[in-house]
C-alpha cells in the first residue's frame, strides 16, 4: 500500500451497525406471526378488544409485545404501500379511543397509536393481510446481481449509503446490501494484496510465471488495458522462459506507473469506483452482468404472467422466487399457488415457502 494512501472505507461503520441492527431484529423475531395470527389481531382490534384478550390467543410468552410489533410494523406497511388515510374521514373521537391496553402511558409504554388507527380505520382484507406476513414474515432467499451491487456504489459514490434503508427497511434486501458491501470491499482488499505481488515481482530474482499470472487476472478489475498487456508479457515469456528480459523491463516500468498514479490503482472508498469497474467485480465474482436474450423473454413472460393475475405490485418478490421455481423444475406448482392466492387462498405464502425453492 502507498504510503500517502491509507484505506478509508468511511461507510464501515454504517455496514457494521446495519449488521448488527439485522441481528438484533433476527433474534427479536424468533416467533413469526402468520396469517392466522394477525388476522386475530385485525379482527380483535376492529372489535375493540382489549390487549390482554387479544393475548390469550397467541400461544406466546412474549404475546402482547408481538401483538405491539405486529401492529407497528403493519400501520407502517399499509402507510406505504396504500398511502395514508384522509384524516377527515375520522372523528375526533376516533383518535382518542383506543381498547384497552393499547394506550400510550400503559405498562409497555409504547405510542402506536398512529399504527393501530391506520390498521383499525383501513380494514384490512384477508388479501391484504396474507400479502403483509409474506412479504415481512416469510423467509426468502435472494442472490446478488449487478443491479443491486451497482446500487450500492451508486448511493456511496454519492455519499448517501447511509440513507439506502429509504429504498426498503426488508431485512432480505438490507442483508443484500451488506453481503454487496462487502463482496465490493473484499475484492479492493484483494487487488491491493495481488498488486503488490506485481510490483514486487519487478525486482525479484526469479519470477513464478504462474503465480504473477494469477495476481494480474485479481487485479484485471482494476484497469482491464494493463493487465492484458502485463498477460502479454507474461505468455511471451512462458514461450521462451530463458528469456525474461522483456518482462522484468515491463515490470519496472509499470511498478513506476502505480508509483506515480496510485490513486487509480489504491482504491480508497467504493464511491471511488467507477461503473465499468463494478461491472467487471461482478464478473470476477460469478455475478451475471447481462442477461441473455432468452433470459430476458423469459422475465417479460413472468412479469406477463404476474400482471395478468393481478400481482405486479408485488413482483420485485415473486419474479426472483419464480425463477428459482424454473431453476427446481417446480415453475408449474409455483403458478397453481399464485392462482390459488387470487383464488383467496390466504395460505399462498406458506405453500410457497413448503416448495423450498
Amino acid at each position: 500500500m502507498h504510503n500517502n494512501l491509507i484505506p478509508t472505507y468511511d461507510n464501515d461503520k454504517f455496514i457494521k451497525e446495519l449488521k448488527q441492527s439485522l441481528k438484533k431484529r433476527e433474534k427479536a423475531n424468533t416467533f413469526t406471526p402468520d396469517v392466522t395470527i394477525v388476522n386475530t389481531i385485525v379482527d380483535d382490534l376492529c372489535k375493540n378488544q382489549p390487549l390482554k384478550v387479544t393475548a390469550k390467543k397467541i400461544s406466546s410468552n412474549d404475546s402482547e409485545k408481538i401483538i405491539l410489533d405486529v401492529i407497528a410494523t403493519f400501520g407502517t406497511w399499509l402507510t406505504h404501500s396504500e398511502g395514508k388515510l384522509n384524516n377527515s374521514s375520522n372523528s375526533e373521537e376516533d383518535f382518542q379511543i383506543l381498547p384497552q391496553g393499547y394506550e400510550p402511558n400503559s405498562n409497555h409504554k409504547r405510542d402506536i397509536t398512529k399504527a393501530l388507527l391506520r390498521i383499525r380505520n383501513a380494514k384490512p382484507s384477508s388479501e391484504t393481510i396474507s400479502r403483509f406476513v409474506a412479504r415481512t414474515y416469510k423467509t426468502r432467499s435472494a442472490n446478488l446481481d449487478h443491479s443491486l451491487m451497482a446500487g450500492v456504489w451508486g448511493f456511496a459514490k454519492r455519499g448517501r449509503l447511509s440513507l439506502i434503508e429509504n429504498v426498503s427497511d426488508d431485512p432480505v434486501f438490507l442483508s443484500q446490501v451488506c453481503e454487496a458491501y462487502d463482496l465490493i470491499v473484499d475484492t479492493i482488499k484483494n487487488a491491493e494484496k495481488s498488486l503488490k505481488f506485481i510490483v514486487n515481482a519487478a525486482n525479484s530474482s526469479s519470477i513464478d510465471l504462474a503465480k504473477l499470472g494469477d495476481h494480474v487476472q485479481v487485479c484485471k478489475w482494476l484497469s482491464e488495458y494493463e493487465m492484458d498487456e502485463l498477460n502479454s508479457y507474461i505468455d511471451l515469456a512462458k514461450i521462451n522462459a530463458f528469456n525474461l528480459k522483456p518482462l522484468r523491463e515491463h515490470l519496472k516500468k509499470f511498478a513506476k506507473r502505480v508509483s506515480s498514479w496510485p490513486e487509480i490503482f489504491y482504491i480508497t472508498n467504493i464511491g471511488n469506483l467507477t461503473a465499468g469497474q463494478i461491472k467487471r467485480i461482478c464478473e470476477l465474482n460469478g455475478i451475471e452482468v447481462e442477461s441473455t436474450a432468452s433470459k430476458r423473454a423469459f422475465e417479460l413472460q413472468i412479469r406477463q404472467n404476474l400482471k395478468s393475475l393481478g400481482l405486479s405490485n408485488d413482483q420485485d418478490i415473486l419474479l426472483p422466487d419464480a425463477l428459482r421455481a424454473a431453476e427446481a423444475g417446480k415453475l408449474d406448482e409455483f403458478w397453481l399457488i399464485l392462482q390459488a392466492r387470487v383464488d383467496g387462498d390466504s395460505t399462498w405464502s406458506d405453500q410457497l415457502e413448503e416448495l423450498k425453492i
